[in-house]
């Protein structure tokens, strides 16, 4: 743990900082972000979490590989509900180590469940991040945009997120990024981009 006050927690994850902040009294905000691991440590991370946390499923399965990021995943709830995934990336390869969380490499994926999916990913486009589909964006679907390393999920609310039962709403969140892009989604939905020059 990086920080902690009575309403905020930061933790270091990797070369990245994830904060959670009160402020929701009336609601349980759930959020889905994504932890990267180099690729030869799948499965020897999948058992070390397996070992803390109950591994979630879908159908039979407790992982899946996503060929266009030439990557394997598992995922599990934290404490809060939020979905969590730790992602197995075949571009990174490290030193035949035991595993341990000083392993995870960065922060990787963050949703954004946005009012306006196409309005908001065009904002995003327009503002240098780059779009890794291979067609256009699309609105009742999760859109990856950003770089294939690290990127935003952004998505309508409403969809079950894989491997959960949880379904995607809106809740702020503030992402802040090296070279000074900050990218915010408010409560009612609305994304918003500034930049620090």
């Amino acid at each position: 743990m990086e920080y902690e006050s009575s309403d905020e927690i930061v933790l270091q994850i990797g070369s990245s900082q994830l904060s959670f902040k009160d402020g929701f009294h009336n609601s349980k905000p759930i959020y889905h972000f994504a932890f990267t691991i180099a690729g030869n440590h799948f499965i020897e991370a999948k058992n070390w979490f397996r070992s803390k946390v109950e591994l979630n499923k879908e159908g039979n399965d407790d992982e899946v590989y996503f060929k266009f990021l030439d990557a394997h995943s598992f995922y599990f709830h934290d404490p809060a509900g939020n979905v969590v995934e730790i992602i197995a990336r075949n571009a990174y390869r490290t030193e035949n180590e035991p595993f341990t969380i000083n392993k995870v490499i960065t922060i990787s994926e963050i949703n954004l469940t946005v009012d306006d999916v196409l309005t908001d990913g065009e904002k995003l486009l327009s503002h240098g991040f780059d779009f890794l589909g291979e067609g256009p964006l699309e609105e009742d679907t999760l859109n990856f945009i950003g770089d294939p390393k690290a990127y935003f999920l952004l998505g309508p609310k409403g969809r079950t997120w894989f491997f959960s039962h949880h379904v995607s709403d809106t809740y702020p969140v503030t992402v802040e990024l090296r070279g000074g892009k900050t990218v915010c989604v408010d409560e009612k939905g609305v994304l918003n981009l500034s930049e620090n020059l």
